[in-house]
C-alpha cells in the first residue's frame, strides 16, 4: 500500500477508535436501575455499595455532578483492593449482553489507577472478542466487546505510566491480540508513555508484519482534526462551465426573445381584429 494510503488509513482508524471510546463516557445510563437488570451482579457488600455509587455518579449531570463523581472516586480509591474485587466479580457475573454495565465496571477499575486492578484489567484485555452476533447494521456486538477491551488496555497504560512493569508487559501482550482496534490502542498507549526508538522497535517486532503503519496512528481530540471549509470546494465563478452560468435577462442574449411567463404557463390569448 502506498505511504499516502497508509497514512490516510491510520488517521481514519485513529478517529474511529477515538470516537468509539469517547462516546462511551456519555452513553452509559445515569442510574443504577437502568444500568443493571433484575439479575444484578453487583455484590451486596460494602465494596459493592461503593461500586453502585460509582455507577450512579459516573454520568450524573447537573450542578456539582463532577464534584460528586470526584468524591465517589476518591472513596473507591481508599478501599481499592476490595473495590477491584467487586468490580471483577460483578463483571464475571454480568450477562454477556450487558455491554454498558460490563464496560462501566472495567472503566471503574481502570479509573482507580491502583495496582490491585492490574490482574483484572489484563484478564479483560487479553480475552478474545466473540464473533459478531448482531444482524442489525446499526449495532455490532463485536464493536461493543472491542470497546470493553480497549478500555482495559487504556487502564493498563495508566498503571504502566505509574511504573507498574507488569502493566507494560500487558500492553505488549495486547499487541498480539486478534482484534485490530485492541492492537492499535495498545501501540498508541505504549508510545504515549515512551516514544523511544527501543519501544518502537519492540512494538514493530510484536505487531503483524503488515501493520507497521500502526506506529503512525495517534489519538487526537476533535479540536485537533483539521476542519473542512466547504467554501474551498466550490467552483469559482470564473471557472464555471457555460452551462452553469446564470441565464441572461429576459429578452437579451442570443436566440429568439424569451417569454416573460413562467414555464408551463401560456400567455393570455389576444383576440384577432
Amino acid at each position: 500500500m502506498p505511504r499516502r494510503g497508509r497514512v490516510l488509513l491510520a488517521i481514519a482508524a485513529a478517529l474511529v477508535i477515538g470516537v468509539l471510546l469517547r462516546r462511551r463516557r456519555f452513553n452509559v445510563p445515569d442510574t443504577v436501575d437502568k444500568l443493571v437488570d433484575a439479575d444484578d451482579p453487583v455484590p451486596s457488600t460494602e465494596a459493592g455499595s461503593l461500586v453502585r455509587e460509582f455507577l450512579r455518579d459516573m454520568n450524573a449531570s447537573g450542578d456539582g455532578a463532577d464534584d460528586v463523581y470526584g468524591r465517589t472516586l476518591a472513596r473507591l480509591r481508599e478501599r481499592a483492593e476490595p473495590v477491584v474485587e467487586a468490580f471483577a466479580n460483578s463483571y464475571r457475573a454480568a450477562s454477556r449482553d450487558a455491554y454498558n454495565l460490563r464496560w462501566a465496571l472495567v472503566y471503574g477499575a481502570a479509573k482507580l489507577e491502583h495496582p490491585a486492578a492490574l490482574t483484572f484489567l489484563r484478564e479483560v484485555a487479553r480475552s478474545p472478542v466473540p464473533p459478531e452476533e448482531s444482524d442489525d447494521h446499526h449495532f455490532s456486538t463485536a464493536k461493543e466487546e472491542s470497546i470493553i477491551r480497549t478500555t482495559a488496555v487504556e487502564g493498563l497504560g495508566r498503571l504502566a505510566v505509574g511504573g507498574e512493569r507488569e502493566a507494560e508487559e500487558g500492553l505488549f501482550e495486547a499487541l498480539s491480540h486478534p482484534t485490530f482496534s485492541v492492537r492499535v490502542t495498545a501501540a498508541q498507549t505504549l508510545l504515549e508513555g515512551d516514544d523511544s526508538a527501543a519501544t518502537r522497535n519492540r512494538i514493530l517486532a510484536s505487531l503483524p508484519a503488515n501493520e507497521a503503519f500502526v506506529l503512525e496512528i495517534r489519538r487526537v481530540t476533535v479540536r485537533e482534526v483539521p476542519q473542512v471549509d466547504p467554501r474551498e470546494h466550490l467552483t469559482p465563478p470564473a471557472r464555471r462551465s457555460p452551462s452553469s452560468a446564470a441565464p441572461p435577462p429576459v429578452g437579451e442574449g442570443p436566440g429568439p426573445p424569451r417569454s416573460e411567463f413562467p414555464a408551463g404557463r401560456r400567455p393570455p390569448t389576444v383576440p384577432k381584429d
